[in-house]
């Protein structure tokens, strides 16, 4: 089963520390780390809100242009 995309970060930043010796630097480059996450997963959020209106706004035009098409015909 494959890693979830981003988990070799922490692999990354617990490497990148224990040849530094700096755990300041790994404790900041964590919270960088979460902090991107947080706008990712937010910004996935409103796009998933977008594309279910923009579905939703399709639907209707489509059920629309049905009954226009129908109507239509039988005149």
């Amino acid at each position: 089963m494959p890693a979830p995309p981003g988990a070799g970060d922490c692999d990354f930043i617990k490497t990148r520390v224990a040849q530094s010796g700096d755990k300041e630097k790994a404790k900041s480059m964590r919270q960088e780390l979460r902090k991107t996450h947080q706008e990712n997963v937010q910004e996935r959020h409103e796009d998933k809100t977008t594309m279910r209106s923009m579905r939703k706004e399709a639907k209707q035009k489509r059920v629309a242009a049905r009954r226009g098409a129908v109507t239509g015909n039988k005149q």
